[in-house]
């Protein structure tokens, strides 16, 4: 996983033609904005089906949270 640090209005791009941007950081909050060609799909993760038995769980500096 690449983790960057971006602040609001800075951007990063994907191969050329997905562009997401910080559009606000409010309370612990991100929101960010994509485009993406029309013939690409953009989901949230929690909507993509999982692998039965895999959580929703991540890990940050050694905790692991849910």
């Amino acid at each position: 996983m690449l983790v960057l640090t971006r602040k609001i209005q800075e951007t990063l791009v994907i191969d050329g033609n997905i562009t997401v941007t910080v559009v606000s950081v409010e309370n612990g909050r991100v929101r960010i904005g994509i485009e993406a060609p029309r013939h690409i799909s953009v989901r949230r993760g929690e909507l993509e089906p999982r692998p039965q038995g895999q959580s929703h769980s991540f890990e940050v500096a050694g905790a692991r949270m849910s």
